[in-house]
């Protein structure tokens, strides 16, 4: 009943309704007429007498280049800057692995350890040839401080020994996606499976957060002068 009262009113109005049991019949589109006067040509249509030859499309601009500094897929990149004025010897980088607890009693492991050549102006850790911590199958995290001792410093080292921090951590993760759902606050970049790099975020609090590096990163590492072996490291310190 609707449907005709529709039709009705529709008729009222002057409106055309057309039914088809089939496909609707297929009406040719009228012809085009000719342009106005000072009217541009349609598309497809050849250009008029003595016109110039259309522009050619302008050429693609290449990607950009990446910045300079930029670090490579699969390194953590760290640019080298005194501490305190003066020259800076050879040292040896260390990444050093802990349980994320103070509480537990696990000893820390050396994931990594190259030497520094005197003077240098970066350092790469290739991420991979970082090795996992054992005590990572126990935990869901551990964390891996990045400093520079002096270069007769024991294999192992100890962390008060330090004479240069990095501004970043390690961090070796198992499950990531799942503890990303539940540690934003502290993760608020998220968390990468397996080993990445963090950026430090020093917060009012008492608790640090971690902020997952973008591809590219660089990171800074400061080391004190031969000069000044116990100068005043920036945060993080491990000691």
């Amino acid at each position: 009943m609707k449907t005709r009262w529709l039709l009705v009113t529709l008729a009222a109005l002057g409106c055309e309704i057309e039914t088809y049991s089939g496909p609707p019949p297929q009406h040719p589109p009228p012809a085009p007429g000719p342009p106005a006067p000072g009217a541009p040509p349609g598309p497809g249509a050849p250009p008029p007498p003595g016109a110039p030859p259309p522009a050619a499309p302008p050429p693609v601009a290449p990607a950009p280049a990446p910045p300079a500094g930029s670090c490579a897929a699969g390194l953590a990149c760290f640019n080298i800057v005194p501490a305190a004025p003066g020259a800076l010897g050879p040292t040896r980088l260390v990444v050093m692995w802990t349980p994320p607890s103070d509480d537990v009693k696990i000893p820390p492991e050396i994931g990594y350890s190259a030497p520094v050549a005197a003077n240098a102006g970066q350092v790469q850790i290739p991420i991979a040839k970082i090795a996992e911590p054992s005590f990572a199958a126990s935990f869901p995290q551990a964390w891996g401080y990045v400093f520079v001792v002096p270069p007769n410093a024991p294999a192992k080292p100890d962390d008060d020994d330090a004479v240069g921090v990095a501004q970043m951590m390690f961090v070796h993760a198992r499950n990531a996606g799942v503890q990303a759902q539940y540690m934003k606050q502290k993760f608020p970049a998220g968390i990468a499976e397996g080993t990445a790099p963090y950026f430090m975020e020093k917060r009012s609090g008492s608790h640090d957060g971690f902020l997952l590096a973008k591809p590219g990163s660089v990171f800074t590492l400061s080391i004190c002068p031969v000069a000044k072996p116990k100068c005043n490291l920036p945060y993080p310190n491990p000691s």
